[in-house]
């Protein structure tokens, strides 16, 4: 907020993305934040891009006029924990159909959608393995990329099932941190101290 230009009273909307447990309070964060009042906010949402449409909408609306948005993480929690009722271990909502069989993590759910996948459209391990492979080969242009080198065809197909078909391979790694930034409309964004980005288009 600061490197934007803006108080944080200025501040109207916030967006927060949670993946730990237990999670913060939104309206805590925007109180410790010293936002004043909250016209717009949304706890959650899809990753990548989502919450930036869904925030750019609220802005277009004039629903409220600048949003933070952040996303905090601490990978060392389990993912299942929040759907599970400390008091008597019952499950509420679609994890009643899923964590009382064993399925509790993105990678297991996952696990399903690429047998599936693999099954209707006989796709075979090795054709599947090149998603990982071209991934890893368009993070090494990055000069700030956690891992250094070439993801080989051999290294895939020998790494541990996470959730078969799953593979360790297939799986971001785990990081912890936290990251925010502001978004406004156009116009505002013009009269900020810093040069702004600009969301031309989005999709979930």
């Amino acid at each position: 907020i600061e490197d934007a230009g803006l108080d944080p009273s200025e501040v109207d909307g916030i967006n927060v993305q949670v993946h730990h447990f237990p999670p913060p309070e939104t309206l805590a964060i925007a109180e410790g934040l010293g936002m004043k009042e909250v016209k717009w906010q949304r706890d959650g949402g899809g990753l990548g891009m989502g919450p930036a449409g869904v925030a750019a909408q609220a802005l277009d609306a004039g629903t409220c006029k600048y949003v933070v948005l952040c996303k905090i993480m601490n990978t060392v929690a389990p993912v299942a924990t929040p759907r599970i009722d400390p008091k008597d271990g019952g499950v509420a909502g679609p994890g009643q159909f899923q964590v009382p069989y064993g399925v509790g993590y993105t990678s297991q759910s996952h696990g399903f959608n690429m047998r599936r996948y693999m099954w209707r459209y006989g796709i075979t391990e090795e054709q599947m393995a090149w998603v990982a492979l071209v991934a890893r080969e368009h993070a090494l242009m990055n000069p700030r990329a956690f891992q250094k080198t070439p993801l080989t065809m051999q290294d895939y197909l020998a790494s541990r099932f996470i959730a078969e078909p799953v593979r360790l391979y297939d799986c971001d790694i785990p990081v912890n941190v936290t990251n925010a930034y502001v978004m406004t409309t156009e116009d505002r964004a013009k009269a900020l101290k810093r040069r702004p980005v600009y969301l031309i288009a989005w999709a979930e």
